[in-house]
């Protein structure tokens, strides 16, 4: 599977917003090209047909974890299945689906296979862009 872009998409709870947004911030300042549906998705255009495409054309998927959105139904868990749908595309030592856990929470159990960044260290900036860095560099 080879992505169309080299968008990173941010999934994210709604009440995890303002924490996706300096995801977003920090993947912007060190030169990414990040897809965060508040800043992609204009008025007017169809969200769900957005994100669907989106996640299609991704060249890696962060999923935003915290209590808030492994206990939430609804369309997040859409995103991490079509996620985890388009990983079986890659090898198995691709970096693509990244879980980003915000606070501690429990991991749900189709995740508990990945590496998660885990954003109560003081270095979680460095290894996220470190692993998305060498998510492309393996790729090439």
């Amino acid at each position: 599977m080879t992505p169309a872009t080299n968008r990173i998409f941010i999934s994210y709870a709604r009440e995890d917003q303002a924490f996706a947004k300096r995801v977003h911030a920090l993947l912007t300042n060190s030169g990414f090209n990040p897809w965060l549906d508040i800043h992609d998705i204009l008025p007017g255009e169809r969200w769900e047909v957005c994100i669907r495409e989106a996640l299609a054309d991704a060249a890696f998927v962060l999923i935003c974890l915290s209590p808030r959105s492994v206990d939430k139904r609804g369309f997040l868990q859409k995103e991490i299945r079509a996620a985890l749908d388009c990983v079986e595309g890659y090898l198995d030592s691709d970096v693509y689906l990244i879980p980003v856990m915000l606070e501690f929470c429990v991991v749900p159990p189709a995740l508990r296979d990945f590496q998660f960044v885990d954003c109560r260290e003081d270095d979680w900036q460095a290894k996220l862009t470190r692993a998305i860095r060498a998510g492309f560099e393996r790729r090439s």
